[in-house]
């Protein structure tokens, strides 16, 4: 639905365009800001009308790869707990070739896969000490930024991948801290001043309107919210419906 809805435009615009100042004036959701679909804009430019094919399918390929190979070449023990989470989430990764979200643009199934990636880094990576533990946070933080930047849904595990690298960073020199947070602090940046170029807002449309000219009033952002929120809870139903009712309704 989503993928016919805008998925398709906001990658037209950015394989055409590459950020426009204030496009989400035209189209409030040309403004979320999803970075898998800047991705997917450098696939149309290679391959014009593919991306919907290519996009979210190339990325469930390259995981599936990745969790065979963990799967079948596990030899140590700290490969082995890779290896158990790997069997564990492989039906999910398979179950997802069944459904049409691998030939579409949907941002949800790459949010479930960089979520899958980052807790396999997570329940492995941990045991490592001093300079052996700097590109494995590093990583650690990289992936939690990609699933923020992917939809602000993201914002969960890029918390957990935070707060677990600051924990095991506390005593690391500043170098070494450093080099854990370059990588991700750039994506986050250049993420951050796209949104602001797109919609004149940090976070579109949660929060962070700053004062811009081609800033989305907040009274827009504020019914684009709304409808999100209502979205996820109940299906085809107004807001002023869907939270009209109190948490009993629910049940």
């Amino acid at each position: 639905y989503d993928t016919g809805l805008y998925h398709l435009q906001a990658v037209k615009w950015n394989a055409r365009y590459g950020v426009v100042t204030g496009l989400a004036n035209l189209h409030t959701r040309l403004g979320y800001n999803n970075s898998v679909h800047v991705f997917a804009a450098y696939l149309d430019a290679a391959w014009e009308g593919m991306a919907a094919h290519l996009t979210d399918g190339f990325i469930v390929l390259v995981a599936l790869a990745q969790w065979f190979t963990e799967i079948f070449f596990a030899r140590t023990r700290r490969q082995r707990v890779r290896q158990a989470f790997c069997l564990v989430t492989l039906p999910y990764l398979l179950a997802t070739l069944g459904t049409v979200q691998p030939s579409s643009l949907s941002t949800d199934l790459p949010e479930a896969v960089f979520s899958a990636v980052l807790v396999l880094e997570l329940v492995s990576a941990l045991s490592e000490t001093g300079a052996r533990a700097v590109l494995p946070l590093a990583s650690i933080l990289a992936i939690g930024t990609v699933a923020l930047t992917t939809k602000l849904g993201g914002l969960a595990p890029f918390g957990v991948a935070a707060a677990v690298v600051g924990w095991r960073a506390r005593r690391m020199p500043w170098r070494m801290r450093a080099a854990v947070v370059a990588v991700p602090a750039a994506l986050v940046l250049g993420w951050l001043v796209r949104g602001v170029v797109q919609s004149g807002w940090l976070l579109y449309p949660v929060a962070g309107k700053l004062p811009l000219s081609w800033s989305v009033p907040h009274s827009i952002a504020a019914n684009d919210l709304g409808n999100i929120e209502s979205w996820s809870r109940m299906w085809a139903k107004p807001p002023s419906e869907v939270f009209g009712h109190g948490f009993w309704h629910w049940f």
